[in-house]
Order: structure tokens, then C-alpha cells, then sequence
């Protein structure tokens, strides 16, 4: 299935959050990851999601579509940015 999540943290917990998304999607902008996952891995991802945000003053939204083949992206603007080099 086809996953995108985007989220509004506090920024204690935007590097937490980013590190949680990275093994399992590819981070297309600032706050928004995408990419397939199996349901076992959407299930994981949520889990591990949960333990960090603070479900008063964060928000996580998870899109997902069944079936990779609904999905049609449309970029408008400047093409994807190469991710800066972290640690």
C-alpha cells in the first residue's frame, strides 16, 4: 500500500519523529515522508509513532491508499531536493 504521512510536531520531537519515518519512506519535503509499505509496516511505523508524539500538542497524519496504482503525483514548482546530509 501506498503511505504518506505528514506531521506537525513540537520541534523537540521533529528529529525523532524524521528518524522514525527514514527506514520506512523516502522524505520528499520538510514534513512528509511517502512511500509503499507492507500493513505489518504501517502497523510498526504507527506503533513506533505513537511513542513519541504527545497526542495533546502534536499531529500526525497518515494517508493510506490500498493500492499503489490509485495514487498519481503531481509536482508543481522546483523538482525534489536531494536530502542534506545528516547526523
Amino acid at each position: 500500500m501506498f503511505v504518506i504521512v505528514v506531521y506537525d510536531v513540537q520541534s523537540v520531537r521533529v528529529a525523532k519523529v524524521k528518524k522514525i519515518c527514514h527506514p520506512y519512506l523516502f522524505w520528499v519535503q520538510r514534513s512528509t515522508f511517502e512511500g509503499n509499505l507492507s500493513r505489518k509496516q504501517v502497523q510498526a511505523l504507527k506503533k513506533s509513532l505513537e511513542d513519541v508524539i504527545h497526542p495533546d500538542h502534536d499531529q500526525v497524519k497518515m494517508y493510506i491508499i490500498q493500492q499503489d496504482t490509485a495514487v498519481q503525483t503531481e509536482v508543481l514548482g522546483c523538482p525534489d531536493q536531494p536530502e542534506p546530509f545528516m547526523f
